[in-house]
């Protein structure tokens, strides 16, 4: 739920999304649940995970950005990932990234749509660590930096809801006349 489950494209799945994790015994390691090996291996695990959801949302249909939406300060751990999630499948704010428009409207109306409870006028907005929104306040912010920013293959979007301690990360790509083209050229 933290790897994997917090990658999107464009919010649809097929019957090819999936990864499984097998351990037929072949190799003879045995992990004991509180023995010394199993923290080592599961922060391996996370890694591989984590470098696999970032290679897979950044090899989406058409991309030529990779973006990485964190949203912290949630209640819970869901919470946080269903906001950060909401934005990851806007269409208005993966055009956006395509267009090199820092445009935090979208952003913030795709965490107004993810259903999440939140006060508008405590959340905080970065972009590339380029500050565009504090405490529900548009910030003035040097477009030219944001215009390198969002030049960048790997984009981050940074969201504080100021509403807990919980936070998820997430990752997508910006949506290309190019994601068009290959999705219109086949027929399943």
């Amino acid at each position: 739920d933290r790897t994997i489950n917090c990658v999107t494209v464009d919010g649809d799945t097929s019957t090819n999304d999936t990864a499984i994790l097998l351990a037929n015994g072949a190799s003879t390691v045995h992990i004991e649940p509180d023995g010394p090996a199993l923290h080592p291996f599961e922060t391996a695990l996370m890694n591989v995970l984590t470098e696999l959801a970032r290679k897979l949302a950044r090899d989406g249909e058409g991309a030529s950005h990779l973006v990485e939406i964190t949203v912290a300060g949630a209640p819970t751990f869901a919470e946080a990932r269903k906001a950060a999630m909401a934005v990851a499948n806007s269409p208005l704010v993966k055009t956006a990234i395509y267009g090199r428009d820092a445009n935090w409207g979208r952003i913030a109306c795709a965490l107004g749509n993810s259903g999440v409870e939140f006060d508008p006028t405590k959340t905080d907005i970065s972009l590339g660590g380029l500050e565009l929104m504090r405490e529900g306040t548009p910030q003035s912010f040097d477009e030219d930096r944001a215009l390198v920013i969002l030049g960048e293959e790997e984009i981050k979007i940074a969201v504080d809801l100021n509403a807990g301690n919980e936070s998820a990360t997430v990752w997508t790509c910006d949506l290309t006349e190019k994601y068009i083209e290959i999705n219109g050229a086949y027929r399943t």
